[in-house]
């Protein structure tokens, strides 16, 4: 739950350099653009599988945590044709 920005931060770089010496830490547009791309690749997957599907049940949950965090939990469930 820490922001992108978070590969920017010094005790970060302390932590990966003691983890694995060596390691380049990439910069945070890089982790943007790695994230934008996966999130491309995961749509036009879901959306390709979703296409031949007849028949789909969706249903939701809301609920807090003790923390007073709020939480929407989205599902959809499908049998796949192939």
């Amino acid at each position: 739950m820490l922001p992108i920005s978070i590969v920017e931060s010094e005790s970060m770089r302390e932590l990966l350099a003691l983890l694995k010496p060596g390691y380049q830490l990439p910069c945070r547009q890089t982790m943007s653009d790695r994230l934008d791309r996966q999130k491309v690749a995961v749509t036009d997957k879901v959306t390709e599988e979703l296409v031949a599907v007849l028949h789909i049940s969706i249903t939701t949950d809301i609920w807090t945590s003790l923390s007073n965090e709020a939480y929407l939990s989205f599902t959809a469930s499908y049998i796949n044709p192939t």
